[in-house]
């Protein structure tokens, strides 16, 4: 009996002290490979968290550019600095080590991080397309509290749709496969077990053994398989694109049609306007001309020869009066012109300035949910295949195929969104391309320069032209009263020389 406890002791000993030689912090690939890879994520890492910060450091700054849809970005970049610092680096490192070192809240956070803010990107570019078909197409803005109400539904959402992945998620203890392999050449029955289990995997569970021993012990961060695990993995991937695919699509064909519409209306309009000031033209001018006899007995004063003083200054008076109604008549004619040509480019002009507005939305709708799509979609393809073909991967290929060549890649790769996406704010915003070289004017003198000159240019075009529009305006509405005045004069000056020309 001493001899057997000896011996027993002996062997546990041996195994304690060769399981704790065993690193749990064990690398998949070569400390080479492995550096080359964070150098890789480290790039984008600081391009990312540059341009979001920076987008946010404007947005706090400048109240000008705290519109809805700014908001709205905001919300967007916020999101994006969280999946830079806290999802795909937690990931990335779940990928290069072999085991689970990070404890069991992180290994529920580390899954359940990246599945709440493809969630908020997604509410993201959706709400943003509804703000914008509100904004255009019914004329109601969203108010502040609105928004905030919004931003907190939106998240909330977010939480409550990825809560059975951080609820399924759970650690599981495994021993080595050497430790196994040192407890079967030492044990029999260690052996037997080992051998009675059809388990053809690396590891064993540790329950399933109940060895006296003391060992170091692994940990894996896993999902139990199951039914409910791909009910859930196709809802939320459903959710991820056809959520904003849809909300974009609908919104921005609406707009257009709007818009479409409405440019049929004015133009129909300006036709109709058009039209009645013609026929109006064609009744002042009927009003306005003098009749034949009137005519025909001026020939026949001019053809008389002068037979005093008096007959010469009606004569006179008579040919004075002609020009006034002809000069007035020919002057109220241009007023009105010019005056239909600055209503209708006033009109242009809003046009323009609501296509510019629905342009630069549809821009940025489409380009945002197009590289959400693109930079997200290779990890879900190989999510789902390597879901449903999980055992061929593994025993074709090995675990360091499946991490090295499809998943830290597109780990790498769903990054794009995070780090491009202020990109594309300071290309189609110009105020916050404007105002991210006037922060960083240190850096860029020659741009920051051009960029207030081109500002204070914009702004001094944009006074000019508002003032020349308001003076045409107004001196068109002064001359059109005064015509209106001049013409019951001209009326009534005609109507006197008539008389004094009959009874000549």
């Amino acid at each position: 009996m001493d001899f057997n406890q000896t011996k027993f002791d002996r062997d546990c000993s041996q195994i304690g002290e060769f399981s704790q030689s065993i690193l749990t912090t064990e690398f998949r690939f070569s400390p080479t490979i492995t550096i080359i890879i964070y150098i890789t994520y480290l790039l984008p890492f600081c391009f990312g968290v540059f341009g979001n910060i920076s987008v946010c450091l404007i947005f706090f700054q400048q109240k000008k550019l705290r519109s809805i849809t700014n908001t709205f970005l905001m919300n967007l970049c916020l999101n994006d600095l969280i999946v830079l610092c806290v999802s795909i680096p937690m990931t990335l490192s779940n990928a290069l080590l072999k085991h689970w070192i990070f404890g069991s809240f992180l290994c529920k956070i580390v899954h359940f991080t990246p599945t709440v803010t493809a969630l908020v990107s997604t509410f993201t570019v959706a709400v943003i397309a509804v703000e914008r078909w509100f904004f255009i197409v019914n004329k109601q803005k969203f108010d502040r509290r609105c928004t905030i109400i919004t931003l907190i539904l939106l998240w909330l959402v977010s939480i409550i749709i990825a809560l059975p992945e951080f609820i399924s998620r759970q650690l599981e203890e495994f021993v080595p496969h050497a430790v196994l392999r040192q407890m079967m050449g030492n044990n029999t029955s260690f052996n037997h077990k080992m051998y009675s289990n059809n388990n053809t995997n690396l590891f064993m569970n540790y329950d399933m053994i109940k060895s006296p021993c003391k060992m170091k012990k692994i940990y894996y961060c896993v999902v139990k398989p199951g039914i409910r695990n791909r009910i859930f993995s196709y809802i939320v991937i459903t959710v991820q694109y056809l959520v904003p695919f849809l909300f974009v699509s609908i919104s921005c064909y609406s707009i257009s049609r709007f818009l479409k519409r409405r440019m049929i209306r004015m133009r129909s309009y300006q036709n109709q306007k058009r039209f009645i000031q013609d026929t109006s033209k064609s009744t002042k001018k009927k009003s306005l001309d003098i009749p034949d006899e009137t005519e025909q007995e001026a020939t026949s004063l001019d053809d008389i020869p002068s037979a005093g003083i008096t007959n010469d200054n009606k004569s006179n008076y008579l040919l004075h009066c002609f020009r006034q109604t002809f000069q007035q008549r020919e002057q109220l004619n241009y007023q009105q012109n010019s005056l239909n040509f600055v209503e209708q480019q006033h009109m242009l002009k809003y046009q323009s300035h609501t296509k510019r507005r629905f342009h630069r939305s549809r821009k940025l709708l489409i380009y945002v949910a197009a590289l959400f799509t693109i930079s997200w979609l290779p990890l879900t393809i190989v999510q789902i295949y390597s879901e449903h073909n999980e055992e061929t991967l593994y025993k074709r290929y090995g675990p360091n195929f499946v991490y090295g060549y499809l998943l830290i890649p597109c780990y790498l790769i769903s990054s794009l969104s995070a780090w491009i996406n202020p990109i594309i704010y300071n290309y189609i915003n110009r105020s916050f391309r404007r105002e991210f070289y006037s922060l960083y004017s240190c850096c860029f003198k020659g741009s920051s320069t051009t960029s207030r000159k081109e500002s204070t240019s914009i702004i001094l075009k944009r006074q000019q032209t508002g003032r020349a529009h308001n003076g045409e305006v107004n001196t068109t509405l002064s001359t059109r009263l005064t015509l209106k005045q001049n013409t019951h004069g001209v009326n009534f000056a005609d109507q006197t020389v008539v008389m004094m020309h009959k009874q000549t």
